[in-house]
């Protein structure tokens, strides 16, 4: 954690170094980590659960996209920080239904922490909505795009229990707070 200067090629030794069983890594602060050292740790260990990627500021949609894509166990995604970050991960770019959520994909997915990520569009809430049954706690403070409608979709969607949301600092109203009551 911490690591200012790691990047790609201390991402690609890592992963050389790495357990394919590996199920928790954290690699928060890596500053100039981006997609490609991402991709390649993620195809190194494919069991993890845990992965922190907290103030990874060059990582983009694409990078999280390979940790779903290749992470089949993923359960708790520490993306705070992440400022390239805009949602679009969370969707099937393949899929034949325009904006069906990759992460449904993901049913072992529990908490999601996208806390200060500034591109964070509003329409992540409505993919993330979209995950599996498990998905208990949702983190998105401080990501300036998110308003009502967004916490809306949260609200409202089916089968999901939600145990804990963040939305500190979000642009939230009185009607979404009287809709939760």
């Amino acid at each position: 954690s911490g690591c200012t200067r790691f990047a790609d090629d201390e991402a690609e030794a890592l992963a050389r170094g790495l357990e394919a069983n590996l199920v928790s890594l954290m690699l928060n602060g890596w500053a100039k980590l981006t997609e490609v050292g991402i991709d390649v740790i993620v195809h190194a260990c494919p069991r993890l659960q845990i992965l922190g990627l907290k103030e990874c500021r060059l990582l983009c949609d694409e990078a999280v996209r390979a940790v779903f894509n290749n992470c089949s166990s993923i359960a708790s995604l520490h993306l705070a920080g992440c400022a390239r970050l805009t949602g679009e991960c969370f969707t099937d770019p393949t899929s034949a239904e325009n904006g069906v959520a990759l992460v449904r994909r993901r049913a072992s997915l529990s908490n999601l922490d996208c806390g200060e990520c500034p591109s964070l569009q509003q329409s992540a809430l409505r993919w993330i909505a979209t995950c599996s049954a498990r998905l208990r706690d949702v983190r998105v403070s401080g990501c300036v795009h998110i308003d009502d409608d967004g916490l809306q979709a949260l609200a409202v969607a089916p089968g999901v229990a939600l145990r804990s949301v963040d939305v500190s600092g979000c642009k939230i109203g009185r009607a979404s707070c009287r809709e939760r009551e």
